[in-house]
């Protein structure tokens, strides 16, 4: 992890260079959303996977920093992949349409207490819809 963030730090690459570079995205497709719940920091960064200009999909990735038992873990999991898919749907996009996209979900399993299911189900909810809205918008995409 230190020498990733050397190397970063030595050639000026920022977080959302290497977020795009990792999920193949254009560096200003990038989008960012933050909120924190119960002394646990949750971060959403999403980069549109296209085809011919138009948004197929989404690469997401959610890192969250705080304890999650199993059932938060899997609960988090389950609810950012039907919020995807959910705003997907409400830009027009169904099934049919993915393109090679991917979720990814990091925690930190820092703390000695779990955050509560309902604050984070709710959090997540609000953050993936935030995130995708923000990509259509960058976007410019009338809906």
């Amino acid at each position: 992890e230190e020498e990733i963030q050397t190397i970063m730090e030595q050639y000026s690459i920022t977080p959302e260079q290497t977020v795009a570079t990792i999920v193949e995205g254009n560096i200003g497709d990038v989008v960012e959303v933050e909120r924190e719940i119960e002394d646990t920091k949750i971060l959403i960064i999403v980069t549109p996977t296209k085809m011919n200009e138009k948004i197929r999909g989404f690469n997401m990735m959610v890192f969250m920093d705080g304890y999650f038992n199993e059932g938060a873990l899997v609960n988090s999991l389950l609810i950012a992949t039907k919020e995807k898919m959910k705003a997907m749907q409400q830009f027009g996009m169904d099934e049919a349409n993915e393109t090679n996209e991917a979720l990814y979900l990091a925690v930190t399993q820092k703390g000695d207490k779990s955050v509560t299911q309902r604050a984070v189900e709710a959090t997540l909810r609000e953050m993936v819809q935030l995130a995708v809205k923000q990509v259509y918008q960058k976007e410019k995409v009338v809906v």
